[in-house]
């Protein structure tokens, strides 16, 4: 069974942190940041389960209605089969969310599509904005409709 949830359970974050690893190779932050963050009251990550098995998340923050996705990741043998379109746009569906902004690698072609077939469009390129290695960033954005 296919289930799209907050996660809650602080638990997880472990679960998290290898989701992240085995996806993007490495951790973008530090474990006192992962930390630091799941105790914010304006960030929430939100996981797809499948037989109550976390497979992905979608990491948020947000302000009222306008969210920024943070992170967003699937477990890569569970790649390609529309599971991050469906957590993404399940995701947007379950909040109250108006605005989603996010940074994406220019060439990381298999993301761009899912979040275009959102209707996220490119609105800014920022130049040299990921590091190891280094490489431009597409900012792009989503308005309710």
């Amino acid at each position: 069974m296919k289930q799209v949830k907050i996660i809650d359970d602080k638990n997880k974050l472990q679960k998290i942190k290898e989701i992240t690893k085995l996806a993007y190779g490495k951790l973008p932050w530090t474990e006192k940041q992962y930390d630091e963050d799941w105790d914010l009251n304006y960030t929430k990550y939100i996981g797809l389960f499948i037989d109550n098995k976390l497979i992905g998340y979608a990491h948020f923050s947000y302000f009222c209605d306008e969210y920024e996705l943070l992170n967003f990741a699937i477990l890569p043998k569970k790649q390609g089969k529309n599971y991050g379109f469906y957590l993404l746009s399940k995701s947007m569906a379950m909040t109250n969310m108006n605005i989603c902004m996010l940074e994406v690698r220019e060439s990381n072609m298999k993301a761009i599509k899912v979040y275009e077939k959102l209707n996220f469009e490119i609105i800014a390129k920022r130049k040299n904005y990921y590091h190891d290695p280094i490489e431009n960033a597409l900012i792009m954005k989503w308005v309710k409709q």
